[in-house]
């Protein structure tokens, strides 16, 4: 555990320093009781004449969390954020009156039942908590700080129940109960589940999954996350855990994908976008396995827990790693949203302001950082609130009854508080990316209640999401509504009506008896008006209904039984009118179009206001946030997906929609091609009577061609024509003429298909009695002159084909209709009713193919005889391609292939450049630390401690190190030791031996560890130190070459316990009594000698290698008493000189 700031500590000793308690130890025994006197008259003293505000006591705050056990968590540097909060806290004029905060840091073991036993022992740690972060230990923690009259501030605690706002919340989520065990419990942020809650019902995604991280901390997430998403009505249907192996990803991603339902997952695990390793992983998986293609949405859970940055931030994970690129388009990031600076840049400026003293890269901080500064700041505004209030001292379980309303700049963002102990209220931002690069855009924004719990529905910011695949289909809305239930409906009430028809019709003959139970049936399943979801009070009500008329209809004839069924009849559907009348049904009608939690697409000024409508007709309940009422086009999302409206004019006179109209939308509905846009239904609300069709992102065929950023080949002009003559061709086979076609009514989606659209729409104006507007002249350049001179408003087979060779005009040219006539368009109107002359646009013979400018002409012929119909243009239009297909993915394709073979050969450049850099880190990281350990660590796996039965430890020291570097310059010591340790090393790679460190001149080996290698260490030690011993004989220094260069030697084998220490800059270190014992040796050795002790002797002994030893004698080794000793002079067989040592007489 780690304390708080030394300010803190200096603070505290003073006021002991002060305090009566301890004055009797600075006076004499004779004035200790005339002194205890004067003391308690100070303190009356102080009392009378200083105000309250002077008083102080320290308010401590224990943060706790996982911060050793998981390298992630370390990653958001707890004790420096809560430092700085401190600091800032302590200086705060609206916070300091009276408390003195500080905070002591607590590790959090990962495994459960033990971070249950040791939060146990922190009593009178603090006197609040922030943490833990694993939810099975909340409950424990929440009962333990409720005795300690501790305050709890939680990010872990995920159950609903554990906190109840106000009495406005308790009417919302009925099932939650008073806090009962959590009275000193307060939720830090909203409650995750119901962040989650709001973007699913937005997007109407009710059916998800979760798939957890191997650790316990995110399988108990995982598992108490469903649990709260359940308990507000969704369906979780599985909650997988990756495990740590290969193949974990591939099972826990098989387990989603066997339910059909789910395509939404939930990732309990630490964001790849802060070095998540795990996550990584799973997205790449889920990229091998097709599911980021097939409409799988990547939802993660961390980043709710902090403020990732976005705004001006590219992610080197996803620039660097293509296949996570493509993976991470099929992510929807819900995060915090911040203020005018992100996270990093807020880090950068407090360590500008040298209130950070640290040179880490923002950019390897987690943003957890912030939240934990949040929180502490949070606990600090709340203790001061609550003691300003009451003007008493308060405990830390005052937390929970804070008044909230309060706000404070949290570290990059603007935190308020909740009311009645409701925690931080912060907006979140729904992030996305387009698979493109490493940036992340905000598409959706979600803004809290500023002293509720509860949130606003999700906000479009109007940019829409990029779906990797085709986005999840929308599920009823039934889901969401804590009053209407997902099941029942009519299907299963006609089970029950086949056995009213087999009583009622039991005399009728079979033929008959069918027609009739189908007929009635039917008539019941199939009437929109009756297609709704029921209730649970209309339920019960029908069902007592059918209950009621089956008992009575035993033994009755069969006329009785027709007219008590129509008398029941009539009596239930005043039951169901008067239910629709208060609005107790919910209705679903489904015909046409269900536009829920929809946003305009237009450049015009936001209007506050939603307008809802409810239509009798087949159209349904609408509930559309319209910016502009003047628009004629407006882009709206439902669903999560895009649509068009097609205003009509005098929508205001429209009070309901004709028995005619729905005629024809139903008709026009079902035209399915590939080149007409396709109509959705219709739109009836707030005065605007509108025809909805399918969206094309690309937009008109006139703002592609206006897009000078677009290159267009004849290739990709001729798909775009050959795509209009489909479409028109299809139209005229069917009987239809378009009547309005202009390059502004062709649309062009993202594959680049065009597609006919407003097809039809005069008909849907006429069977409303909508008197179309009088077009302006610029958009009549289409019409054909005979309709100019005679309009028809439904126009004409030859109109359409005179239309289509305007738009080919355009598609040529890339311009305006007649834009080289250079005359206002009255007047070109007026010259094409009244020819001669002739009037038609110039083309010049090198911009197309002469037949396409041939077939032009042909169509815009003033006979209406010598125009072709679309059948023979499109026959025509096969011969100017020479029967060759224009696609424009062909054409792509073809451009792309251009370009493969250098990047295959680039990318297999690349990937050899990166498999050698990988051979060097990774050679790199093994001269640092065992390979078996760096592969751990770098699979971010806990290293665990692990105990060695037989080792024998090295150490060496320079005799006269002191001595040689006061005669030398710094940088010559560092020469020195460089070249020393140089030679060393290239003697331990002989032997079987590992290098735990060096420490200024001592240099530390170690045989057996962290290979095990019987009982050979002692040998393997023994040969390194005596090639040791024999090169230093030889050794020179280069600034002093005239001075020998001494070593001690020391050596001790025994057990010890080897792990990793620290996670910045991790290192290897051996603990145990053996290798202070071998410390021991080497201090107490002498200059060219091998201290040995003897457990070291009795090994080598039984090897029986030919060692030979001298006997040292008793030696005081310091901690460890008197041993015999002895030294390491030789072996049998080894014939290499050693340095003469010093003389041992009298020693």
């Amino acid at each position: 555990m780690e304390t708080g700031s030394e300010r803190t500590r200096q603070a505290s000793a003073h006021l002991h320093a002060c305090s009566p308690a301890h004055a009797h130890t600075c006076l004499s025994p004779v004035l200790r009781v005339s002194c205890s006197c004067l003391w308690a008259w100070l303190w009356v003293v102080t009392a009378v004449l200083l105000p309250a505000d002077a008083w102080a006591t320290t308010f401590k705050v224990a943060v706790v969390g996982p911060w050793t056990c998981d390298p992630m968590f370390a990653k958001a540097l707890p004790d420096m954020a809560a430092r700085l909060a401190m600091a800032r806290i302590n200086k705060d004029p609206r916070i300091n009156h009276g408390y003195w905060y500080d905070y002591a840091l607590v590790s959090e073991d990962c495994h459960s039942s033990r971070a249950v036993a040791r939060f146990a022992e922190l009593k009178g740690y603090g006197d609040a908590f922030y943490g833990p972060f694993n939810p099975s230990v909340c409950s424990a923690a929440a009962l333990m700080t409720k005795n300690w009259h501790a305050g709890l501030l939680s990010p872990g605690c995920l159950d609903p129940n554990a906190h109840v706002p106000d009495e406005e919340d308790k009417s919302y989520y009925p099932a939650l109960r008073p806090r009962g065990p959590y009275a000193t419990f307060t939720r830090p942020l909203p409650l995750s589940a119901h962040v989650l809650f709001q973007v699913f019902r937005f997007f109407r995604w009710a059916h998800v999954g979760i798939v957890t991280g191997a650790s316990e901390l995110w399988e108990a997430t995982g598992q108490e996350l469903a649990s709260s998403l359940r308990s507000l009505g969704l369906p979780v249907a599985v909650v997988a855990t990756m495990d740590a192996d290969d193949n974990g990803a591939r099972r826990a991603l098989s387990a989603v994908r066997e339910q059909d339902a789910v395509k939404v997952v939930i990732m309990c695990m630490h964001s790849v976008l802060i070095g998540g390793e795990e996550q990584h992983q799973l997205l790449t998986m889920a990229m091998h396995m097709r599911m980021i293609d097939r409409g799988y949405v990547f939802i993660p859970y961390d980043t709710l827990l902090y403020s990732l940055p976005y705004q001006g931030v590219e992610y080197s994970a996803l620039t660097n790693d293509s296949t996570l690129r493509r993976a991470y388009d099929g992510v929807l990031t819900i995060t915090q949203d911040s203020e005018d600076r992100n996270f990093y840049e807020a880090f950068r400026d407090a360590q500008a302001s040298h209130e950070i003293r640290s040179t880490a890269d923002p950019e390897q901080v987690s943003p957890l950082f912030g939240s934990i500064y949040n929180s502490l700041y949070y606990i600090a505004m709340a203790v001061e609130q609550t003691r300003s209030d009451t003007r008493r001292w308060v405990t830390g379980e005052a937390l929970a009854n804070s008044k909230g309303g309060f706000e404070f700049e949290g570290f990059n963002q603007q935190v308020h508080g909740g009311d009645r102990g409701a925690g931080m209220q912060v907006r979140y931002a729904v992030l996305d990316t387009n698979g493109m690069g490493g940036r992340l855009t905000r598409t959706h924004m979600l803004e809290p209640a500023h002293t509720h719990t509860r949130f606003g529905g999700l906000k479009y910011l109007g940019l829409s999401i990029h779906f990797a695949g085709s986005s999840p289909s929308s599920e009823s809305y039934c889901w969401f509504s804590p009053y209407v239930a997902c099941s029942g409906g009519f299907i299963s009430y006609c089970s029950i009506l086949v056995c009213y028809c087999s009583y009622v019709f039991y005399d009728l003959p079979d033929s008959l008896y069918v027609s009739l139970s189908l007929a009635l049936i039917l008539s019941l399943s199939l009437s929109p008006s009756l297609s709704f979801s029921l209730s649970l009070p209309l339920s019960l009500f029908l069902s007592l209904f059918l209950s009621l008329f089956l008992s009575l209809s035993v033994g009755l004839s069969a006329a009785t039984l027709f007219f008590l069924f129509l008398l029941l009849c009539l009596l239930a559907g005043g039951g169901v009118a008067l239910a629709i009348r208060n609005k107790c049904v919910s209705l679903s009608l489904s015909l046409f179009l269900s536009l829920t939690h929809t946003h305009t697409h237009t450049h015009t000024h936001t209007n506050k206001h939603a307008y809802k409508y409810t239509q009798t007709l087949p159209v349904s309940i609408v509930h559309l946030h319209l910016r502009c009422k003047s628009s004629a086009h407006a882009g709206v999302c439902w669903q999560g997906d895009w649509v068009w409206l097609k205003k009509c004019p005098n929508g205001e006179q429209v009070s309901s929609i004709t028995p005619k109209t729905t005629t024809i939308i139903n008709q026009l509905r079902d035209m399915r091609h590939e080149n007409l846009n396709l109509y959705v239904g219709l739109f009836l609300d707030a005065s605007i009577f509108a025809v909805v069709t399918e969206h094309c992102s690309r937009g008109s065929l006139e703002d592609l061609l206006a897009n000078q950023d677009m290159r267009l080949d004849w290739m990709f002009k001729s798909s775009l024509l050959l795509d209009l003559i489909r479409g028109m061709r299809y139209l005229h086979c069917r009987g239809i003429t378009h009547g309005r076609l202009k390059s502004r009514n062709c649309v062009v989606d993202g594959r680049f298909v065009l597609k006919v659209t407003e097809y039809g729409y005069p008909s849907v104006a006429e069977a409303q009695n909508i008197a179309l507007e009088e077009p302006k002249p610029e958009d009549m350049l289409w019409t054909a002159p005979e309709l100019l001179r005679n309009p028809k408003p439904s126009g004409t087979y030859a109109g359409d084909v005179y239309s289509f060779s305007i738009i080919v005009q355009e598609v040529i040219t890339r311009s305006a209709p007649f834009c080289m006539m250079d005359m206002p368009a009255k007047e070109l109107l007026q010259k094409l009713r009244s020819p001669p002359p002739l009037c038609r646009p110039e083309v010049s013979l090198d911009d197309a193919p002469l037949e396409c400018i041939q077939l032009m002409k042909q169509c815009w012929s003033e006979d209406l005889d010598k125009r072709p119909t679309f059948e023979e243009i499109s026959k025509h239009f096969k011969q100017i391609n020479k029967g060759k297909k224009t696609n424009i993915i062909d054409s792509m394709l073809r451009m792309l292939e251009q370009y493969s073979s250098n990047l295959e050969d680039l990318i297999r450049e690349r990937t050899e450049e990166l498999e050698v850099e990988r051979q060097k880190t990774d050679k790199l990281v093994a001269q640092m630390l065992p390979r078996t350990v760096a592969q751990a660590l770098k699979l971010g796996k806990q290293v665990e401690p692990e105990h060695f039965d037989e080792s024998t430890i090295y150490f060496s020291d320079i005799v006269g190190f002191t001595t040689i570097s006061a005669l030398s310059e710094p940088i010559e010591v560092v020469d020195l030791l460089n070249d020393l340790y140089t030679l060393f090393d290239a003697i331990i790679a002989q032997h079987d031996v590992y290098k735990v460190e060096t420490i200024g001149d001592a240099y530390m080996v170690a045989s057996g560890v962290p290979n095990r290698n019987g009982n050979k260490h002692a040998a393997e030690v023994s040969n390194m130190s005596l090639d040791i011993l024999h090169s230093i004989g030889t050794f020179r220094m280069k600034h002093m070459p005239d001075v020998k260069v001494k070593i001690r030697i020391g050596l001790h084998s025994g057990p010890v316990v080897a792990g990793v220490v620290g996670l910045t800059m991790p290192r290897y270190c051996l603990f145990g009594d053996t290798v202070n014992t071998a410390s021991r040796m080497e201090s107490t050795g002498l200059p060219y000698r091998i201290h040995v002790n003897q457990s070291t002797v009795d090994i080598l002994t039984t090897l029986k290698l030919g060692y030979k030893f001298d006997v040292r004698g008793s030696t005081e080794l310091k901690g460890k008493g008197h041993e015999d000793t002895y030294w390491l002079v030789g072996r049998d067989g080894y014939t290499k000189p050693l340095p003469v040592p010093p003389d041992l007489t009298g020693g």
